[in-house]
Formats: C-alpha cells, sequence, structure tokens
C-alpha cells in the first residue's frame, strides 16, 4: 500500500507546516479518513468468504481509481484539519 501511495503520489508538490498536537488524533488523521473511505466502499458488499488476497486487491483497485480521492480532495482535507488545528 505504501508503495502504491509514493507511486500515485510521486507528482504532488507539497509543502508543509508543524503543530503541535496529541500524540494521536483520529479526526486530524487523513489515514483514518482514507481508510474510512475504503470501509464504506468495500466492507458493505465484502463477501466473509473471500480471500484475503482477492480483499487485498480489491483495494488496490479502489485506491487506484480516478474518483477515489482526487488531488483537489487531499488539498481540501488538509485544509480543513489545519484549521481545526489552528483553532484549538
Amino acid at each position: 500500500m505504501q508503495a502504491l501511495f509514493q507511486q500515485l503520489s510521486a507528482d504532488l508538490k507539497i509543502s508543509t507546516h508543524f503543530h503541535f498536537i496529541a500524540a494521536y488524533s483520529p479526526q486530524l488523521s487523513l489515514v483514518e479518513y482514507v481508510i474510512h473511505l475504503i470501509r464504506l466502499k468495500e466492507l458493505p458488499h465484502a463477501d466473509s468468504k473471500k480471500r484475503v488476497a482477492d480483499f487485498e486487491q480489491r483495494i488496490k483497485l479502489i485506491c487506484t481509481q480516478q474518483d477515489f480521492l482526487s488531488k483537489e480532495n487531499i488539498i481540501n482535507m488538509l485544509a480543513h484539519r489545519e484549521s481545526l488545528v489552528l483553532n484549538l
């Protein structure tokens, strides 16, 4: 999954700002939101008898779809999370 993310995000130009926040905050974690989206797309339709390899392949397919998470979606989510941090 990490290699897939690196490959898909290689062309992105990202600037970062660091803020002190709690050691872990699910509400601010982009990864938690992505996991939530994957669960919404796949788990309601998942077959309990599906092999793990098939499930993994389906997750990779979801992550590579253009409409799953666009660059604009990621930018908007990061901006929203930054606004939450700045308002703490």
